[in-house]
């Protein structure tokens, strides 16, 4: 199978290319996210054009960053809202992951839709992982793109078993395994309540740490009863302390952690969102 997992992995989006990808679908009040996006960076460039202008002294950045910030919110908001997208639509099989699980192994392996209930993508380094498990390199391939090319194998194989001998055995395995490509569900827009798991974890992580410090904090128990971006804001606004924090950026934008560690708005929200599961 590996032969047949490394075309479809040649063949598949980049993280941020499946994302562009659904930015570019018609959302439910008629516009497209990547219009919205590509509005409001228009906004704040041209801002930024005027602070240039107008020369840069601390007063006129203040006034810049005020007038920016909303913007840069709400691009931030929709960003997640694509990727949370993209997570319900790989546990639906809307896309299939292909990556590299082990050093050894040089051919890519298909991700099982099953494993999206733990794994968290880090889009800019097209890595998938959970505690006990990494995908690197991955790429996407939406289902019906994967449909054609399994059909155009096992068509090949039905028409010369000499050049690929072992196609038909192989395209059933893939479709057993990794996704039922005629049961796909139409329901990837459905939001069940997504309840706290009770996973320890394995490795340390003082972004993740932080994440549990809150949900403990608050007593959450479901996703819906404090939102990531609400969990952050309580964090950057002071209300929410903890030892793990050193320091917060003026723009509220990241969290400086013990151990010189990091944590953007994104990856708070990735790993508060992955505390939370539907089933």
């Amino acid at each position: 199978m590996t032969v047949i997992f490394k075309q479809f992995h040649e063949s598949g989006l980049t993280v941020s290319q499946a994302l562009s990808f659904i930015a570019n679908e018609v959302g439910t009040n008629g516009t497209k996210p990547s219009v919205l996006i590509k509005k409001w960076n228009a906004k704040i460039a041209d801002e930024l054009a005027i602070f240039d202008t107008y020369g840069g002294t601390l007063q006129n950045r203040e006034i810049t960053n005020t007038i920016i910030k909303p913007y840069q919110e709400k691009i931030a908001e929709l960003e997640d809202v694509l990727l949370n997208r993209l997570y319900e639509y790989l546990k639906h099989g809307v896309f299939v992951a292909f990556g590299y699980n082990d050093i050894a192994n040089p051919y890519p392996t298909g991700v099982p839709v099953h494993e999206w209930n733990s794994l968290e993508i880090d889009k800019n380094k097209n890595v998938a992982y959970c505690e006990d498990r990494k995908y690197t390199s991955i790429k996407l391939v939406h289902r019906d793109s994967l449909k054609k090319q399994l059909d155009e194998l096992t068509q090949l194989n039905g028409n010369n078993a000499e050049i690929a001998p072992n196609t038909l055995a192989e395209t059933e395995q893939v479709e057993e395994s990794i996704i039922d490509l005629e049961n796909v569900s139409e329901q990837a827009s459905i939001k069940p309540r997504k309840k706290l798991k009770r996973t320890p974890s394995r490795y340390r992580d003082n972004g993740l740490s932080l994440v549990r410090e809150v949900i403990t904090r608050y007593n959450v128990e479901y996703e819906d009863q404090l939102p990531a971006n609400k969990a952050w804001a309580k964090v950057v606004s002071g209300e929410f302390t903890s030892k793990l924090i050193v320091n917060i950026s003026d723009t509220k934008r990241i969290i400086k952690l013990i151990e010189d560690d990091e944590l953007t708005k994104e990856d708070f929200s990735e790993k508060y969102r992955k505390r939370f599961s539907s089933k």
